[in-house]
């Protein structure tokens, strides 16, 4: 390298990015694509970089563009998932299909959260109102009986980013709640769908 050369050395999964027209930037220890044009800005003798953002590179080479991240509400629709097993069992044994039981538990839970994790293959078209009723009044039983609010586990989201799926930072305070629940650290960081 020569001296004044403020070009970093970039690891080789970003290499195949690093092509004319793009440019590989190191931010914290992450690295980002840019498109990078040139123009002719007046007051400048020569052509000014323009950078546009495109997207992430992960460790494993794979390219994460920008609108590539989805985040969906996790916390409140995962403990109602494991609360509501009990009345999917019992769905199941009565004939239900399990078309009929995934849309009776998302229309219930996207009352709750319209932006659920579980609801972001589903759009409920109907709600049947005497299971919907008999849900809503076991959650407010729950409420009562753990003395917590559900409603306050709303804060922890599920994101997805290319392949990645992570868990947002779960509170002692939403820890609490979701224990009192009934339902373990482990088994809530367990990523279930309907």
């Amino acid at each position: 390298m020569k001296k004044g050369d403020i070009r970093v050395d970039i690891p080789e999964y970003t290499k195949k990015y690093k092509v004319p027209g793009m440019a590989v930037k190191k931010v914290n220890n992450s690295y980002y694509l840019y498109s990078v044009k040139s123009s002719y800005i007046k007051g400048y003798k020569n052509p000014q970089p323009k950078y546009t953002y495109i997207g992430l590179i992960d460790t494993n080479g794979d390219l994460i563009k920008k609108n590539d991240m989805l985040v969906y509400e996790y916390g409140l629709s995962r403990v109602m998932l494991y609360l509501l097993s009990g009345e999917i069992i019992y769905m199941k044994n009565n004939g239900f299909s399990d078309a009929d039981i995934a849309y009776i538990c998302m229309s219930f839970i996207i009352d709750y959260s319209d932006n659920s994790y579980l609801c972001s293959n589903y759009n409920p078209a109907f709600v049947l109102e005497k299971q919907k009723v008999f849900m809503l009044e076991r959650i407010k039983d729950i409420d009562k009986k753990i003395g917590k609010s559900l409603i306050s586990l709303k804060n922890i989201y599920l994101v997805k980013r290319g392949k990645t799926i992570n868990i947002s930072k779960v509170t002692p305070a939403a820890l609490n709640v979701i224990e009192s629940a009934g339902l373990s650290e482990n088994e809530f960081n367990k990523i279930l769908y309907l």
